[in-house]
């Protein structure tokens, strides 16, 4: 007796393979949709559900259990990949400012110069000659 979660996937391959079958048969759009539909549904089973199994027996497999969130941040913190996405200082010319309205309004004005319409030729702004 196979366990429900491995009948599900190998009903779900059955009904992706019945489907693709239609469809190259009689070539028709709403056979393809319904191949299309029975292709995602396996692969949300299939793979989904390896994935969740194999994330969760490598939790299992450390010292003390902890829940999928806290390893994620933990991994995220081990290989550097928790910086902020803000920029949290600015030093607009003598000054540092943190203040978020002031920063993005120097990167406006910046911005806005560097990629002004008379920095650019006609004919790469599009207009043409």
């Amino acid at each position: 007796m196979k366990p429900t979660i491995i009948q599900e996937i190998s009903l779900a391959i059955k009904a992706r393979k019945k489907a693709h079958r239609k469809h190259k048969f009689t070539l028709l759009p709403s056979d393809f949709i319904e191949y299309k539909k029975s292709r995602a549904i396996a692969r949300v089973l299939l793979v989904r559900s390896a994935k969740k199994r194999s994330w969760s027996a490598f939790i299992a497999g450390t010292n003390e259990p902890v829940s999928c969130s806290t390893m994620w941040r933990d991994i995220k913190k081990l290989t550097g990949n928790n910086s902020p996405h803000h920029i949290a200082q600015m030093n607009p010319g003598t000054l540092f400012t943190s203040d978020h309205l002031l920063i993005s309004e120097i990167l406006a004005k910046h911005y806005s110069t560097v990629f002004y319409d008379s920095n650019y030729d006609d004919f790469t702004v599009g207009r043409g000659p």
